[in-house]
C-alpha cells in the first residue's frame, strides 16, 4: 500500500516564515545603530592613540639621522631652517651657501635617512606624521620641492637655537650646539600661517589641520582662530619622546598676535 506524501508548504508561504518583518527589520537596524554610536569614540580613540605612537616611532628614527649626521661632524647638530627667518617645520633641498650651510636639508640628511628618494623628489614617511592624510601631504611636499627648492614637513625641528635665541620666546628649552638630554630636538608641527590666520598641526579633535589635509569627512580642513590641537609629540636630546597633551596647551593664548605661549617668532609663528 502505498503511502501517502505530506503535501508541501506552498513555496510562497515558506518565503513568508523565513523572512522579516518591517518591525523587525527596524529594531534590528535600530540595535545596530546604538552600538555603532557606542562604539564609535573607543574606536576613534584606539585609532588616534595608534597614529601618536607611530609618530613618536617617526620622531625617534629622526633622532638616529640627526645624531648619525652630528657624529659625522664634530657631535654639532644641524640648524634649523632660515629662508626668511627661523622656520622650525622647513626643510631646504640644497646644502645651503655660508653662513647657512649647516642648516636642516635634504642633502645633509638623506644619506642618515631611509625613504628620501632624490630622483624622484619623494621626501618618505618620516617627513609627515601617520594623523595627516599622507597622499595629499606627499602631493604636496613633491610640488614645493619641484618649485620652491625647500617644503614643508610636519615636524618642527629645533637646531643651533644658539643661533637664533632672540626669535624664540623660551630659547632655553630648545636645542643648542650640542645634544643635552631635557632640551626639545623636534616635535608634531604647530604652525599659523600669518597671512590667514590658519593653522598646520597634527593631531586635533577633527584631525590634522592644514593645506594638505581632510577631516574624517573627507572635506579640507584647514582651521583658522583658536585651535582645537589636542596635543603633540615631542623629542628630546636623550632620544625620549614625550606627548604633551591638550590640558598643556593655552589655545586662546596661542590665538593671539602676538602669542604669549612658548613658540618661534617672525612673521609666522611655531609653536612647540
Amino acid at each position: 500500500m502505498l503511502r501517502q506524501m505530506p503535501t508541501p508548504w506552498p513555496l510562497g508561504h515558506a518565503r513568508q516564515r523565513r523572512a522579516f518583518t518591517l518591525i523587525e527589520l527596524l529594531v534590528i537596524i535600530a540595535i545596530i545603530s546604538i552600538l555603532l554610536l557606542i562604539l564609535a569614540p573607543t574606536v576613534k580613540s584606539a585609532l588616534e592613540i595608534a597614529r601618536r605612537r607611530v609618530c613618536a616611532s617617526n620622531l625617534h628614527q629622526w633622532h638616529i639621522a640627526v645624531a648619525a649626521y652630528a657624529g659625522a661632524n664634530h657631535m654639532v647638530v644641524m640648524a634649523t631652517a632660515d629662508p626668511w627667518g627661523r622656520y622650525p617645520n622647513f626643510v631646504f633641498i640644497d646644502r645651503q651657501p655660508d653662513p647657512k650651510s649647516d642648516q636642516m636639508c635634504i642633502e645633509l640628511i638623506s644619506p642618515y635617512m631611509p625613504g628620501i628618494d632624490v630622483e624622484a623628489h619623494e621626501a618618505g614617511d618620516l617627513f609627515v606624521c601617520p594623523a595627516c592624510n599622507e597622499q595629499r601631504a606627499q602631493k604636496l611636499i613633491k610640488a614645493q620641492w619641484d618649485s620652491l627648492g625647500f617644503f614643508q614637513q610636519r615636524y618642527g625641528f629645533y637646531g643651533r637655537v644658539d643661533k637664533w635665541a632672540s626669535q624664540a620666546t623660551n630659547p632655553e628649552d630648545l636645542t643648542g650646539r650640542t645634544f643635552e638630554p631635557d632640551k626639545l630636538l623636534m616635535a608634531d608641527v604647530c604652525y599659523r600661517w600669518h597671512v590667514t590666520g590658519g593653522w598646520r598641526y597634527n593631531h586635533g579633535e577633527r584631525g590634522a589641520s592644514g593645506l594638505d589635509t581632510v577631516d574624517g569627512n573627507g572635506t579640507e580642513w584647514f582651521e583658522v582662530g583658536t585651535p582645537s590641537i589636542t596635543g603633540m609629540n615631542q623629542l628630546f636630546g636623550d632620544g625620549r619622546v614625550i606627548w604633551r597633551g591638550e590640558p598643556q596647551f593655552d589655545p586662546e593664548l596661542m590665538d593671539m598676535v602676538p602669542s604669549p605661549e612658548r613658540h618661534v617668532g617672525g612673521g609666522d609663528q611655531s609653536f612647540y
